[in-house]
């Protein structure tokens, strides 16, 4: 059964000025009390629930929007497009309805990064993200455990990002060089520290992206997560990580340079959920209808089992390929 569908574009004030849903040749409006005007990228969820939504406002962003658009009787033959006015978007929702009265809801949110950097400032496309959820329930609607997915959502440069347990990471690094300033991006290239924090099973890295700003997913069930994040890319990481280590800080790879000031940093941190040792590292790409990028996501996970070799996710086109 097809209970939730995406759908990616770009755009703004041409997709939400007279946005509705047409619901068998009838027309629900989706009349927005915020003017949306400049550029964003544009994901639209299309949910069917009994009760639960499968997923929390926290991985979303932050609210502008929510409205109920009443009422509908919805057969197992209903045909339902998201449309505007001047027909930039003409999209057929695809759905499974049973034959019932439901009700629908929309909300909004906007999705920005915690850092615009200025190398950001060159790409070419929009770096912000608007969510909008649309959603037809049949009962009182309940919302999905917060636990489930967690999202952090920043923007890096070419040298991307750790994930690391920092206290381990430091005193690694303090038995090896002692108290002392580094460049760990020199390092890491020129010298074999990067094994060590490998063979501790307390470090994931990504090197070599695209300049972008990218949501980071942790889950315990990628299947929930998928639709919202599109196809899978080839390259992926895998890294042994300890099973004993529940959490990591998310590092920017451009704060290497300045060891150990970036210590004094106070970096956020996303759980590493489920059970084992091996943990994934994966990118995922949602598109348009042209199949052009719109949003490349991070999902990390762990899984029963143990690496021979960790793989770090290095040089890899997560924007043009």
């Amino acid at each position: 059964m097809n209970s939730v569908e995406v759908l990616a574009c770009r755009g703004g004030s041409n997709i939400f000025d007279d946005l509705f849903l047409e619901i068998d040749g009838q027309k629900k409006k989706i009349e927005l009390t915020q003017i949306i005007g400049k550029q964003y990228n544009i994901r639209f969820v299309f949910e069917t629930a009994k009760k639960n939504l499968n997923y929390p406002n926290s991985i979303f962003g932050k609210e502008i929007f929510n409205k109920s658009l009443g009422k509908a009787n919805l057969l197992t033959s209903s045909k339902v497009f998201l449309k505007n006015i001047r027909n930039d978007i003409n999209h057929k929702v695809d759905l499974d309805f049973d034959d019932y009265e439901y009700l629908i809801g929309v909300k909004v949110f906007e999705d920005l990064p915690i850092h615009q950097h200025g190398v950001l400032e060159t790409v070419p496309v929009p770096t912000n993200i608007l969510n909008v959820y649309i959603y037809f329930y049949r009962n009182e609607l309940l919302l999905s455990e917060e636990n489930k997915i967690q999202k952090h959502f920043d923007g890096y440069n070419h040298l991307g990002f750790l994930l690391v347990d920092l206290p381990r990471m430091t005193e690694v690094i303090e038995k090896e060089y002692g108290q002392k300033e580094l460049d760990l991006v020199y390092e890491f290239s020129n010298s074999e520290i990067i094994d060590k924090l490998f063979e501790e099973e307390i470090i994931m890295i990504v090197w070599g992206i695209n300049p972008y700003t990218y949501p980071i997913y942790s889950v315990n069930d990628l299947e929930l997560i998928k639709p919202l994040i599109g196809r899978e890319f080839e390259q992926e990481g895998i890294f042994n990580i300890d099973k004993n280590i529940k959490e990591l800080s998310i590092v920017p790879g451009y704060e290497l340079n300045n060891w150990p000031r970036l210590l004094n940093n106070n970096y956020p941190k996303i759980a590493l959920q489920g059970k084992g040792t091996k943990t994934y590292l994966k990118p995922f790409c949602l598109e348009d209808s042209d199949l052009e990028t719109v949003i490349t996501s991070f999902v990390i996970y762990r899984t029963e089992g143990v690496l021979e070799e960790n793989k770090p996710l290095i040089n890899v086109d997560l924007l043009y390929s």
